[in-house]
């Protein structure tokens, strides 16, 4: 895929695709890990997390974790016993400022760090 030029854009077939997939594996492993007293931390790393949203309002990658979590039926347990950590990397200062704005908004609770890469 090209460098996208503007900071929201267009959701491909095949990233929808990859969402839903995302979506299911998270909602299974957030289940696993709201169980397993062993695990002392989560972590979820998006290396390419872009901006969080679409051109049609649709969910990035990280809030689309971001919101397994936050509405999963074991999400208090997990936030209870281990912290939840998101490191996001994006290679646009703009995708990174409406990242961060977007993840503040959504999961108040979970440290998350945005950095900015190339």
């Amino acid at each position: 895929m090209a460098v996208p030029k503007t900071t929201l854009w267009k959701r491909s077939p095949h990233t929808e695709g990859k969402h839903l997939v995302l979506e299911h594996y998270l909602n299974a492993w957030f289940a696993i890990l709201g169980r397993d007293t062993l695990a002392r931390r989560i972590l979820f790393v998006d290396g390419f997390a872009g901006p969080g949203r679409y051109e049609g309002g649709e969910e990035g990658s990280p809030v689309v974790a971001m919101r397994v979590l936050a509405e999963h039926s074991a999400a208090k347990r997990i936030n209870a016993l281990r912290p939840c950590r998101m490191p996001l990397r994006s290679d646009s200062k703009a995708s990174a400022g409406f990242l961060s704005r977007r993840s503040r908004n959504s999961c108040d609770r979970m440290p998350l760090s945005t950095t900015l890469g190339s």
